[in-house]
């Protein structure tokens, strides 16, 4: 994850790089010989350093950005494709620049939004096993023999207890084999899946994906590129296999002749208003402007949800996790309370 985000950061500071050098005039070889020797975008240099030779020897930039795949997918060739036929390279870098950029500041706010919750949860499941594995024993111990009455609630406590030291290495590997299922392909369609069906948070995702989808989409239309061309690459936009495979399937279905809007519909993955707006793009033969209109309207939609989810996860994770820990603080309080009954 770590080394996906500091790939599409390097992407985001070489593509600015690039639409800046070209707008100023300087020739395409020049400007990838430039980047190259900026050492600070790491592997991204090396890309730049191979693309200025090849340039040299006459090579197209959109056949040599294929090759780099590594660094370039299918959408951003095609865009710099379209703008090598027209010649309007510092154009098409700099556009390139922009959808990165929203799609890296979309990935910011996520993480934000997860990453508090993320801290107090994994602390608060920290200090519940550290108390049942270290603190709760003792108290169980001090209670063995005597003939003060334990509560119920000490009684869960207690069993918790147990039930966490007799079998905690079994309940670790089983987390483990979970999390390494999920790392799988399966498991990960899986998860996306689930998410998707779930109420709220699959509302979120559908419009975060839809919104790169509409965006990715507007900018292929407005270089020139065929809607059925740009529906084939705007597919693969999609995070999400179920999105994606949705996506295709458009695509296929187009090239027999079906309507953008109705097929949408029909896949029940797209948000009315983005429907609404697409069936007057198509009305109008506005459909690249539309999209954008979409992605911008979505784009405001999916930061006011995550502005509320965090409003409400945050104070939700606190309350519980706070409460399972100070039930097992009271329950001991309670205990020592009892105890003390005795030598009254």
């Amino acid at each position: 994850m770590t080394m996906l985000i500091n790939k599409r950061g390097k992407l985001i500071l070489f593509l600015e790089q690039a639409s800046i050098l070209l707008s100023a005039g300087i020739t395409a070889d020049k400007t990838f010989r430039t980047i190259g020797r900026d050492l600070s975008i790491g592997y991204c240099s090396h890309v730049a350093q191979r693309m200025a030779a090849q340039l040299e020897e006459g090579q197209p930039l959109p056949l040599i950005m294929e090759d780099e795949k590594t660094l370039f997918d299918k959408f951003d060739t095609t865009v710099i494709q379209s703008c090598w036929e027209t010649g309007d390279l510092s154009e098409g870098f700099r556009q390139l620049h922009n959808y990165h950029k929203r799609r890296a500041d979309l990935a910011n706010q996520l993480r934000t939004a997860l990453t508090y919750p993320a801290i107090l949860s994994i602390s608060a499941i920290i200090a519940v096993i550290l108390l049942l594995v270290i603190v709760v024993p003792k108290f169980q111990t001090m209670v063995m023999g005597q003939t003060a009455e334990v509560s119920s609630t000490s009684e869960l406590v207690f069993f918790l207890s147990r039930v966490v030291m007799e079998y905690g290495i079994f309940i670790a590997l089983f987390i483990v084999g979970l999390v390494g299922i999920s790392l799988t392909k399966a498991g990960k369609n899986w998860l996306q899946n689930f998410f998707i069906a779930t109420p709220w948070l699959g509302d979120l995702i559908r419009i975060i994906e839809v919104e790169k989808w509409a965006r990715g989409l507007a900018l292929l239309l407005q270089r020139g590129v065929h809607i059925q061309t740009a529906l084939v690459i705007g597919a693969n936009l999609h995070s999400l296999n179920q999105m994606r495979q949705g996506g295709r399937a458009i695509a296929q279905q187009i090239r027999q002749g079906r309507n953008l809007t109705v097929l949408m519909a029909e896949s029940g993955q797209f948000p009315d208003a983005a429907i609404q707006l697409l069936r007057t793009g198509e009305e109008t033969g506005q459909l690249g402007i539309m999209l954008e209109k979409v992605a911008d309207f979505l784009a405001l939609e999916s930061r006011a949800k995550l502005n509320l989810f965090t409003t409400i996860i945050e104070p939700l994770t606190i309350l519980l996790l706070g409460g399972l820990v100070a039930l097992i603080v009271l329950s001991l309080i309670s205990i020592t309370m009892s105890v003390n009954t005795i030598f009254l």
